[in-house]
Order: structure tokens, then sequence, then C-alpha cells
């Protein structure tokens, strides 16, 4: 750790701590992105590998011709429909949980980087908060690439 010369707040060369959230903070930010990132993939993601929409262009997908609710799960009863409907919420307003969130865990990446632990399973969460990162990160990111715009629009078709 580097010492620094005590300063008179306000100066110039006032040095700040980074901010370090609250367990508690990582701890729901984190358990709500992840439950934004199962909502996104059980309601969009899986239902356009299982339908096999995969195969087909962009235009042909956002065209209206597959519509989401007369597919898998969606159309698969009661149990579908909610899983549908928490792939719609995930489209549309999963970003703002996801982003974040990421920002939260990458604050509190960047804490366990600066607190290198010897303790037991010290790397394990270290190991851990590089994923959550990684996996927030990417869920924010996805929203606004061309694949993402297709899936939104039809997966709100």
């Amino acid at each position: 750790m580097i010492a620094t010369q005590p300063t008179v707040p306000g100066s110039s060369s006032h040095m700040q701590a980074p901010w370090v959230p609250a367990p508690a903070l990582v701890t729901a930010s984190t358990i709500a992105g992840l439950l934004v990132v199962a909502a996104y993939t059980g309601g969009v993601l899986l239902p356009y590998f299982v339908n096999d929409l995969h195969h087909l262009t962009y235009e042909q997908l956002t065209s209206g011709a597959h519509d989401p609710k007369d597919l898998w799960p969606a159309g698969a009863g009661v149990l579908g429909a909610w899983v549908h409907l928490a792939g719609l919420s995930a489209v549309v307003l999963g970003w703002l949980v996801t982003a974040p969130a990421a920002v939260v865990s990458a604050f509190a990446l960047r804490s366990a980087l600066g607190h290198r632990s010897t303790a037991p399973g010290a790397r394990r969460r270290l190991a851990l908060h590089v994923i959550v990162v990684a996996l927030l990160v990417s869920a924010t990111v996805v929203r606004f690439t061309p694949l993402g715009a297709a899936l939104a629009t039809w997966s709100l078709d």
C-alpha cells in the first residue's frame, strides 16, 4: 500500500479511497442481475434455439412469420406463458438491471483484487466475481448487438 502525505480536504492532491460496495448490495444486485439473465435465457434464447429459429436470417426472424406466443414454451401451458412473460420483461427492462449490477460487481471485483487474501476460498470468490462481472456485462451488451435487436423484435412481436 502506498503511503500518502496528509492533505487538506478539497485540495487538488486530496486522494479519496475507491468506493467499495456493501456486501448486501453486491449480493442483492448479483441476484437481481442473475435472475434477469435466467429469464432472458429461458424466455428468449432457449426458445430461439429450440424452435430452430437460429437457421433464419435476421429479416426472416423479424418478419413476424414466427410468432413467439405460438411457439414453445409460450404455447405449452401456464408455466410456459410465465417463462415467456419473464423473457419479455428481460428484453424490455433487463439491461436496466444488469448494467447497474455489472457496475456494482465490477467495483466488488476491484476491491477483491486490491485485497488479495490467502484465506481459504479467496481464489474461488475472486473467480466467482470475475464470472459474474463477465456474465452481467455480456447480458447488458447483447441487447445492443444485431442479434440482440433481432431477438428483441422477434420476442416483442
